[in-house]
């Protein structure tokens, strides 16, 4: 956890809000790295929501 940490910056973090990674088209990072902590519980259930989101925004880029 924490390798692939999520910021709207490239010079603090490695992917975007959407999981993409900064500076790389098409390449997204869809896993526990990009959360900013480990927390205090188990982790999964945030993790299916980000997925989701993720593949939401995926469908909309691909209907363009």
């Amino acid at each position: 956890m924490c390798a692939t940490r999520m910021s709207d910056s490239p010079e603090h973090d490695v992917v975007d809000e959407n999981l993409k990674a900064h500076g790389i088209d098409n390449h997204y990072i869809a896993g526990f790295s990009s959360f900013g902590s480990t927390g205090h519980s188990n982790p999964a259930f945030a993790k299916v929501q980000l997925s989701l989101r993720l593949a939401e925004h995926l469908g909309r880029l691909i209907l363009k």
